[in-house]
């Protein structure tokens, strides 16, 4: 669990100097309790608890703590952290910014006197660590207890120089270490403009050092930083804390040590009758007259006696707890997420089309009208009047405008306009971009709550909401090709009965157009609207031709430009090249049935592992866990997947039989 020690400081603060809460001196921060660095062992459950914005001289009664699991009280043992026997290993790295803008306004002098008494404030046995920026960042100090080191490094912080903010972030993350409780505060007065890495390095090494990054946005020059401050600390499960002067600065250290000095270790014992594999733990105590409390989701390691009690429940010390039966009857817990995901959608939709959605249609008529009347009125933008095959509500055409930016500034409009139309699907490129991106996140959701907030699930979600559309686009243009070059033989024949009547091409055309065979159908009177708009008609054909990549069809195209060329019967000639298609398409219809049993087993192979491993993830979330954590599961997957590659590969060489 991300250690959010310092969240609770960074609160307080909040709501001193105005952000997201009241203003200076209106109420005084709450008072609240905070769990961190929570681990779970079989039968048992340790975690930290700390109080936040407590009253002078109050801290928490050892003796009121009590901890229940899913509203059950359980029996604890509770020591302060500085008599612990085992204790977590505390790591703060201070990150401070010396560019030359920190000497304007005694910013720097604040710096220094707030850092200093923070380290006065911090138990003996946490380890601090300096990191420094302006050029460059540099690493002052290691994390160190020692508390003689880190003042002298702090009293000899000079400003000058410009802010690499970003490299700073990066440098703190790798010095606040690997281990134990860890966190790194960042102490910023204005905006990143030398440093080597960007704002997105910044956020992915926050968010993969499994430490705490918050930060500290100080005067009115650092304004600018907060949104990049936001995203990077964001990542990290930190937050962004904005100090106006040097008391307020004071403030925000003060209450964070605060958070180190009110600390409990708490041993909570997990009950033999207890079932449940998830449950929702909360710690509530006493610190003088005020009572302090909070709560968190935890996967409960199932005592010694109940996890061993049968063969496939003794196989969860290698492989993770196994998910056991509810304590009391109701529906399971990913289903309960799903219903109330889908009820939340389906109120905003239903809010949506009665408030702002569906306009009257009387209204846009007159809107439009208007532009024409005596009065006048100020057109619409173009955008704003085009209906959309999505709805014709106003959120939908700016959502579909937003996604019409978006493919034309990265030029995929041609051709994912061009996959769409060999598709047969009559939507443009924005709207199937705005499905594309509703289903991708759609499905990440909806298998995160279906596997209890599984990451993997979700990640695995995206993926397939990524990739499902292009392979529904593929597999809808092959099936339309393939369609086509079926009709194309019997179409040929038509055209040329109807030239053999005395019909000219695009009469013969037209009349394959009368017989409303899709796909072929639909090509050939786009090619006649084409030739109509004064196109010549060889050319509205082959770029059907190119649209169905049909070979066939090109080289018939070829044989009427020529022959439009030259002369020459060209209904003897379509005849001719019908019985040829003919011929060739029943040969190929003959070939797919006798490879039909090598395609099959083709889809099945490819299939079987992903449908076993989702049936095990499944019944035993924790069974496949070695595979990815263990170094020799990371071969065999890697030896799955180069297999699976050149089996598709081989078993697609002997199905794929060219006619």
């Amino acid at each position: 669990m991300t250690h959010r020690l310092v969240i609770a400081a960074i609160a307080a603060v909040t709501m001193l100097v105005g952000i997201g809460g009241p203003a200076w001196g209106q109420d005084a921060p709450v008072s609240e309790g905070q769990i961190s660095s929570l681990t779970s062992q079989p039968g048992e459950i340790t975690l930290s608890f700390t109080g936040a914005n407590l009253p002078a001289g109050t801290s928490i009664d050892a003796d009121s703590v009590q901890v229940t699991l899913n509203d059950e009280t359980v029996p604890v043992t509770v020591e302060p952290i500085t008599e612990a026997a085992e204790v977590p290993q505390r790591t703060v790295v201070l990150t401070m910014d010396t560019s030359g803008s920190m000497a304007e306004d005694g910013k720097i002098q604040a710096a220094r006197r707030s850092a200093l008494d923070f380290l006065n404030q911090l138990p003996p046995g946490v380890r601090v660590g300096l990191v420094s920026f302006s050029d460059t960042a540099e690493v002052e100090v290691s994390p160190t207890p020692n508390r003689r080191v880190i003042r002298q490094a702090i009293r000899g912080l000079t400003p000058d120089g410009d802010t690499a903010l970003y490299d700073a972030v990066v440098l703190a993350t790798e010095t606040v270490g690997t281990d134990g409780i860890r966190s790194a505060i960042i102490l910023s007065d204005g905006e990143d403009n030398v440093s080597t890495q960007g704002v997105q390095d910044a956020t992915r090494a926050a968010s993969a050092s499994g430490a705490q990054v918050d930060a500290i946005a100080l005067g009115a020059g650092a304004e600018g930083a907060l949104e990049d401050l936001e995203q990077i600390t964001s990542a990290s499960g930190g937050v962004v804390a904005q100090a106006g002067d040097a008391a307020e600065l004071a403030t925000f250290f003060d209450v964070a040590a605060e958070v180190f000095t009110n600390e409990l270790i708490i041993t909570a014992e997990v009950p033999e009758t207890f079932t449940s594999p998830d449950a929702s733990l909360e710690v509530t105590a006493t610190a003088g007259d005020l009572q302090i409390t909070d709560s968190a989701f935890v996967s409960v390691r199932l005592p010694a006696a109940e996890a061993t009690a049968t063969p496939t429940e003794s196989s969860s010390e290698a492989f993770g707890p196994i998910a056991a039966p509810p304590a009391e009857p109701g529906l399971p817990t990913g289903v309960f997420w799903v219903g109330l995901v889908l009820g939340t959608v389906g109120l905003a939709a239903i809010l949506w089309y009665a408030f702002g959605g569906r306009k009257d249609p009387k209204a846009e008529v007159r809107s439009r009208l208007e532009v024409y009347s005596l009065e006048g009125a100020t057109p619409k933008k173009q955008q704003e009047i085009i209906e959309t095959a999505l709805g014709d509500t106003a959120a939908m055409r700016s959502a579909v405008g937003m996604a019409d930016r978006f493919v034309k500034s990265r030029d995929y409009e041609s051709v994912l306009g061009t996959r769409l139309d060999a598709a047969g699907i009559p939507l443009r490129s924005a709207e199937w971009t705005l499905i594309h991106f509703g289903l991708t996140i759609g499905l990440g959701l909806l298998l995160t709550l279906v596997f209890n907030f599984n990451l993997l699930a979700g990640l695995v979600g995206v993926a397939v909401g990524v990739l499902l559309p292009f392979a529904y686009l593929s597999n809808k243009a092959s099936r339309r090709r393939n369609k086509f070059q079926e009709q194309l033989a019997d179409t040929l024949q038509v055209m040329a009965s109807s030239m053999s009547a005395g019909y000219s091409l695009p009469q013969a055309v037209d009349t394959v157009v009368r017989e409303e065979l899709d796909p072929i159908s639909t090509e050939f009177n786009r090619a006649l609207l084409e030739s109509r708009l004064g196109a010549p008609i060889e050319d509205s054909l082959d770029e059907v031709a190119a649209r169905m990549q049909s070979e066939d069809f090109s080289w018939v195209v070829m044989a009427i430009r020529i022959q439009r060329q030259v002369g020459g019967n060209l209904a003897e000639l379509l005849t001719t090249v019908a019985r040829l298609l003919r011929e060739r398409e029943r040969l190929r219809r003959q070939v797919r049935v006798l490879s039909a049993e090598g395609r099959l087993s083709a889809w099945i192979l490819i299939a079987l592992p992903f449908v076993v491993a989702f049936f095990v993830l499944l019944r035993n979330p924790g069974y496949l866990n070695p595979l990815f954590t263990d170094p020799l599961g990371w071969v065999m997957l890697a030896g799955a997947a180069i297999s699976l590659v050149i089996a598709v590969f081989w078993i697609r060489q002997i199905i794929d039989v060219e006619v």
